[in-house]
């Protein structure tokens, strides 16, 4: 059995020490995350009376460590989509807390290389029904390089909209071969795409937004896709 230190008077909300556990409460600071995002678990053991104890240490686990990993000290790390609990040991009683885990939610949904002209562009999309602040995305032209351009703070895409990025202010160029990746501001895959003799003047988009790519029918920035 774990020794309990010792705490305020029981008037204060707290037992006084050498009180057994009753039953243990986990929180999270977030119910759900993106994978590569961080969250942290605080467990709270009360005895029969509802009093909180002060405790030695705590013991984690997740049920599924494949989507989400907890370290010693109660460290979240989003691992791959899905849900799992969160369960916390303390003196051999238990509790937990559910968490989900999902992909970041932004992808490329159209890009509009126009050769070598230099006016080319590359539209994101947001799918969800929240607004997402892209600050520290990053889009790139390769899965490695040094090459990125990060999103400054202040670019927020709304509710099933749109967000354009010129090929001017990206520190790469849109040829008419190409692709795209589209990291998350955790550094994790958000989408990815590649193109082969895009036409200039045509666009490639997804057809309805967020479906597959095709060669559109005519280039539609900030709007929804000609399909």
């Amino acid at each position: 059995m774990l020794t309990l230190a010792a705490v305020a008077c029981s008037d204060s909300g707290t037992a006084p020490n050498n009180r057994d556990v009753a039953t243990v409460e986990v929180s999270l600071a977030q119910d759900a995350i993106e994978v590569g995002q961080f969250d942290t678990a605080t467990a709270i053991a009360r005895d029969a009376d509802g009093h909180q104890l002060t405790v030695d240490n705590v013991s984690w686990l997740s049920t599924f460590p494949g989507v989400a990993s907890v370290f010693s000290n109660g460290q979240i790390d989003g691992i791959n989509q899905g849900n799992s609990d969160i369960v916390a040991t303390i003196d051999g009683h238990t509790g937990s807390h559910h968490i989900t885990v999902s992909l970041p939610p932004i992808l490329i949904n159209e890009v509009f290389a126009d050769g070598d002209l230099g006016d080319g562009w590359v539209e994101l999309y947001n799918p969800t029904g929240s607004p997402v602040a892209l600050a520290g995305w990053e889009i790139r032209p390769s899965d490695t390089g040094p090459t990125t351009y990060v999103i400054p703070a202040g670019v927020t895409i709304a509710a099933g909209g749109f967000a354009v990025f010129d090929e001017a202010s990206l520190s790469f160029p849109l040829p008419v071969n190409g692709q795209l990746v589209l990291l998350s501001k955790f550094r994790r895959l958000s989408d990815h795409f590649a193109w082969i003799d895009q036409t200039p003047g045509k666009a490639d988009g997804r057809c309805p937004d967020g479906g597959q790519f095709v060669s559109v029918a005519r280039p539609t920035r900030n709007a929804a896709n000609a399909c």
